[in-house]
């Protein structure tokens, strides 16, 4: 049996204020002599992490003793204020993005400055959606991912979209972009000979489902985070340079388990050299140094630090006598003259 333990005031005051100062049960809102209760209780070996504590009224803690309240309902009230807390954050990145989007080459960027790739990264994020099927009107497969460069029009490969169609087709099922929003069908605009780039065109975006969560909740800040992807003109340069530190966006099953629902995982590494012409299809292609993650899904955004698209993934590849894989990156030199336009 556990050691139960005092909780410390710091973690008391996370979890507090992750339920703004009152009692987690929806209905409740009571601000006086709250508690910390422990989800998983300390007697089967649960412990102080803030992700096993719920903040609750005395008269809610003393319901849930007598079986009154289910522990089912207990974990879903936690997972609410999770998602919540997430909301807030998704509404300030976002803001953040749109000021710096829209803001000139020359003119003050509003907010807190902020450093690195953290901007470039929660633009390309609002940017990225999983291209795949659908099938038995409820499962959807992934096979890849695009970037939105302008309007409706998003960038992949053309094995991604090959993918999605021909599996899609032969399972009954069709080929769809995942968004924040719903799921939407897809046509391809343009396909160009440069490194196997194809633009493709969204449709109307199918929200029925989310239009009437949001009529449940009656909750306005939810809008935050079921939105539409960003499709502002995406600022590009056709290629990337030899030596230069790039980020890029995937979703490794390794870490599933720790890493928010349907969220992306930033990686970063640097331009290591161009591959060799054989064909155009090899044209302006590069190899970044090697990551320890695994890269599942082709058409990921690649990406400087000033939110310049160079690139976008193709595949990957390991070199002999290294340990692990290298993004093979396919330069964005098509987007001249569709991002301009």
């Amino acid at each position: 049996m556990a050691d139960r333990k005092q909780t410390s005031n710091a973690t008391k005051d996370e979890i507090l204020r992750e339920a703004g100062y009152r009692c987690a049960v929806p209905s409740c809102g009571a601000t006086l002599a709250l508690d910390v209760h422990h989800i998983v209780e300390v007697s089967r070996g649960g412990g102080d992490d803030p992700a096993n504590l719920l903040a609750l009224c005395g008269t809610h803690h003393d319901l849930y003793h007598r079986g009154v309240i289910s522990h089912k309902s207990i974990k879903e009230w936690k997972s609410r204020l999770i998602t919540a807390n997430q909301i807030d954050v998704r509404a300030e990145i976002r803001q953040a993005v749109n000021d710096a989007v829209i803001a000139t080459e020359d003119g003050p960027v509003p907010g807190e400055v902020r450093e690195g790739f953290s901007l470039a990264t929660g633009e390309f994020i609002y940017r990225t959606c999983e291209i795949g099927f659908v099938h038995d009107d409820k499962y959807f497969v992934p096979t890849g991912y695009c970037c939105f460069v302008k309007g409706r029009l998003a960038l992949t490969t053309a094995e991604v979209v090959r993918i999605a169609t021909e599996v899609g087709t032969m399972r009954g099922g069709f080929r769809v972009i995942r968004t924040l929003r719903g799921f939407t069908p897809f046509e391809v605009k343009k396909s160009f000979d440069v490194g196997t780039l194809v633009l493709i065109e969204r449709g109307e975006i199918d929200d029925a489902y989310v239009v009437a969560l949001l009529a449940e909740e009656s909750d306005k800040q939810l809008e935050d985070f079921f939105t539409e992807p960003l499709e502002t003109p995406v600022k590009y340069r056709m290629a990337p340079f030899c030596g230069e530190r790039v980020g890029f966006l995937h979703a490794p099953s390794n870490s599933e388990e720790i890493r928010a629902r349907r969220e992306f995982q930033f990686d970063s590494a640097d331009v290591s050299f161009s591959l060799t012409l054989k064909s155009k299809e090899d044209f302006l292609q590069y190899a970044l140094s090697p990551v320890s993650s695994h890269i599942q899904h082709r058409g990921s955004p690649v990406f400087t630090a000033d939110a310049r698209l160079v690139g976008v993934i193709k595949e990957t590849a390991r070199l002999s006598g290294e340990t692990f894989w290298r993004p093979i990156v396919t330069a964005v030199l098509p987007l001249k003259g569709v991002v301009d336009s």
